[in-house]
């Protein structure tokens, strides 16, 4: 959806073959647009091949006083389904980045309302089960094979309740407040 006055041809292209070239997806014209009624575009197909790239428009006014306002993308679908999201955290002997992270999260503003489920992989076996009382939270005890192999574990613990939609990847840090709304969670 865009938000124009004036006179404007829209034009959306694909990047191809690394970005040398590009091709066109669709053009349209609009004219006597009003910032109180935004046009909208015709769907575009975001499905790419291999040698695809980004999609980008270009915007052409072709009034002598036109104005573009803003534009956000939007879609009459329905949701496919809830998001739902499995964070994995791999850690290794950090009790107390572990805490200070769990804390921080809980605390999130941004996750209060959220579907969400914490996934501790304990790579020292170090952490006690005791602490991870929270329906939210699963402690994951696990043998030392490193990031790769926490994180792997922790997915495979995640896709077994089959209920996640997306999944956040995270290290044994200390996080900041407002860390989910700056992150695109």
């Amino acid at each position: 959806m865009l938000k124009l006055e004036g006179d404007f041809k829209v034009s959306v292209y694909r990047e191809v073959n690394g970005g040398n070239n590009r091709e066109i997806i669709s053009e349209q014209n609009f004219s006597k647009c009003q910032f109180s009624d935004p046009v909208k575009i015709l769907p575009i197909n975001f499905l790419q091949t291999e040698n695809a790239g980004r999609i980008y428009f270009e915007i052409t006014c072709s009034s002598e006083h036109g104005a573009f306002k803003e534009a956000w993308i939007a879609t009459d679908e329905n949701k496919a389904k809830e998001v739902s999201l499995g964070i994995i955290i791999c850690t290794f002997k950090k009790e107390a980045y572990i805490k200070n992270t769990l804390t921080t999260i809980f605390q999130d503003k941004l996750l209060e309302t959220k579907d969400f489920k914490l996934f501790i992989v304990d790579n020292g076996r170090t952490l006690d089960k005791a602490d991870f009382t929270e329906p939210k939270l699963k402690l994951v005890p696990n043998i030392n094979a490193g990031g790769s192999g926490g994180f792997t574990r922790g997915l495979v613990e995640a896709l077994e309740e089959n209920v996640y939609s997306h999944f956040l990847l995270m290290d044994d840090i200390e996080l900041e407040s407002g860390w989910c709304s700056r992150s695109g969670v």
